[in-house]
């Protein structure tokens, strides 16, 4: 029955929006009375950061927001209605530190914030109406200007991947930022697609076009179509994402894998693709729905083989050491966080989490939990605020 829902929610889109007001009003009536409500397993604690006025977040759940040195940590300040990067030191988790202020963000994803090493990071922003990325140091120096957005930083911080930020805008996607890069507005088909820029030498070149997903889906006839969701293999060898295209108000969605090696492009899966992450570089961690699997799966690219290994509803997983994920629930009355075991069925809670219901999807505050060092990051606006948290393990 769930799965004929979405299906018939995916192909009907004025159906999900209709769905998500009614869900989203009797949500409101319930929130208020459970405002500030954030209720922890035994042995778990929370941290906010920044003062209790602040108002902050991180974005996506699969980029760290601390150094790799674990000494600061990455939030995006919003201040009189403007967005800054912003830095915050770890013995310090009150105090965030204003660095520079971007045009070029959103809820869900920030500005594409991360680190390339543990002094600098990488962020989007526009400069004269072009879409680019720009580095700077953890002292406020700007050290170099990108002409390609970043997307995906690689693990060693040597490249990163680029893709056509203005398909998610003009899909009114919660990706999109708020106006069109120029620069990409002009460039055809054969040049829009993924791209791969190195750091170090500040050269870039096309690695998979448009041109070249829509001949392996057959050139099929589309309304549009978007890159999204890339993730780098813990290796740095190989990169999968997410392809859809749009046709007659249905949407089919691929996951593909690029050996950056061999340069060679491989089908993972396509039907009712949502999350995912890197269990190693060899084995990616999925939540699907389709003919053959449904819920949580375990795919190793080399011999192409299937794992079923939790069927429950989808979220944001992302590892927390061998054998565990971190995952958390969209919102329904309340936004949970699990404990997700790999190699079993067991769900552990960690938190539960009031939600504040928004009737524009696009300013929804989902928890994308975030791991560094056994602590969870998240983004919570449970307080009335949207804000970046931490949860811990106490010592016992």
């Amino acid at each position: 029955m769930f799965l004929q829902i979405r299906r018939f929610l995916a192909v009907m889109p004025w159906a999900t929006a209709m769905l998500k007001i009614i869900l989203n009003s009797i949500r409101f009536f319930f929130f208020y009375t459970r405002m500030n409500k954030c209720k922890l397993e035994k042995g778990i604690s929370i941290t906010k950061v920044g003062s209790i006025s602040d108002e902050n977040f991180f974005g996506y759940y699969n980029k760290s927001p601390t150094s790799e040195d674990g000494n600061i940590l990455l939030t995006h300040s919003l201040i009189n209605d403007e967005c800054f990067i912003s830095i915050v030191h770890m013995n310090d988790i009150e105090k965030i530190i204003p660095i520079v202020k971007t045009k070029a963000f959103n809820f869900q994803q920030g500005s594409m914030l991360q680190w390339i090493d543990n002094e600098s990071f990488i962020f989007n922003d526009f400069k004269n109406n072009n879409l680019i990325a720009r580095t700077y140091d953890i002292f406020g120096n700007n050290i170099h200007n990108f002409v390609d957005p970043v997307e995906e930083v690689s693990h060693k911080g040597d490249f990163y991947l680029s893709i056509d930020f203005n398909s998610l805008t003009e899909n009114k996607s919660e990706y999109g930022y708020s106006k069109l890069c120029s620069r990409l507005k002009l460039l055809p088909n054969q040049k829009k697609g993924i791209v791969h820029c190195d750091i170090n030498t500040k050269i870039s070149h096309l690695i998979v076009s448009k041109v070249e997903l829509r001949e392996l889906n057959n050139n099929i006839n589309i309304d549009y179509d978007e890159i999204n969701h890339l993730m780098i293999s813990p290796d740095d060898g190989s990169f999968i994402f997410i392809y859809r295209y749009y046709f007659k108000g249905k949407r089919k969605s691929m996951l593909y894998c690029y050996d950056l090696q061999t340069k060679k492009i491989k089908l993972i899966a396509s039907g009712i693709i949502s999350h995912f992450c890197w269990f190693d570089s060899d084995n990616i961690f999925i939540w699907l729905n389709n003919t053959k699997n449904e819920g949580y799966c375990l795919f190793n690219i080399k011999n192409e083989s299937w794992k079923n290994i939790l069927n429950t509803t989808d979220g944001h997983p992302t590892m927390l050491n061998e054998s565990t994920v971190i995952s958390d629930s969209y919102p329904s009355m309340f936004a949970e966080i699990h404990l997700y075991s790999i190699f079993g069925t067991n769900i552990d809670n960690i938190a539960k989490i009031s939600s504040k219901p928004n009737f524009n999807s696009d300013l929804r505050c989902d928890l994308h939990p975030r791991v560094f060092k056994n602590t969870i990051s998240i983004d919570s606006d449970f307080s009335g605020k949207r804000s970046q948290y931490l949860i811990h393990k106490n010592a016992t």
